[in-house]
């Protein structure tokens, strides 16, 4: 295969559910200044993958010394780029196939919906990586035993890496959601309440109103 081996750099990116968080405003309180909307997590999806990047050039360095530093992270930066937008692509289209009930779903269904996505994503962004760089000779490669084994134990990294972001979020949104639930209710029987005492008051003025009057 031509070229250093390229490095798999892309972890958990962005899941446009109805939570509206993006791992790097989940890892970094400073980007969540920003409201949600697709432009603002297309340009974190790139942010993420590019930090992902850098991490993964310092460790191919640790085996690879040999290969310069931008070279490494020119062939990483186009891999990661690749994974991260074709998973983000991949949430965008679950969710709305599947609809936003899918976030609500048993752990099992969840679990299962952020490892089948992101394995699917690492084979369609090594497959667009090796296009985009003109690796014509990766593919062979790729198709052997242990390439796809490197690109499914990659996947399984990236499957953890999206269940531990996630799914603990998803659970304290949902404890978030159920807190206002009841401090709505709360609110609501105080107000029925004060309500209530009001027309006791005013049941009690009329008559003196009425006396006073006669």
């Amino acid at each position: 295969m031509p070229g250093p081996n390229p490095t798999p750099a892309i972890a958990a990116n962005a899941i446009p559910n109805e939570l509206g968080h993006h791992p790097l405003e989940i890892l970094i309180p400073f980007f969540r200044r920003y409201r949600h909307s697709v432009p603002r997590d297309i340009l974190y999806t790139f942010i993420w993958n590019t930090l992902l990047a850098v991490v993964f050039t310092a460790f191919g360095l640790v085996f690879d010394s040999r290969t310069p530093v931008l070279v490494t992270f020119w062939y990483t930066l186009v891999f990661a780029q690749c994974i991260g937008f074709i998973i983000y692509a991949s949430f965008v289209l679950g969710d709305r196939v599947l609809g936003p009930g899918i976030h609500c779903a048993r752990l099992a269904v969840r679990a299962t919906y952020y490892t089948l996505l992101p394995i699917a994503g690492v084979f369609l962004g090594y497959l667009l990586g090796f296009r985009l760089l003109n690796w014509s000779a990766a593919y062979d490669w790729f198709l052997t035993p242990r390439g796809l084994m490197s690109v499914f134990l990659l996947s399984a990294i990236i499957s953890a890496i999206l269940l531990m972001i996630f799914i603990p979020r998803e659970r304290a949104a949902r404890a978030e959601a159920a807190m206002a639930r009841e401090q709505a209710r709360v609110a609501s029987a105080e107000g029925e309440a004060t309500t209530a005492r009001l027309k006791l008051l005013e049941a009690q003025v009329e008559p003196h109103f009425l006396y006073n009057t006669l």
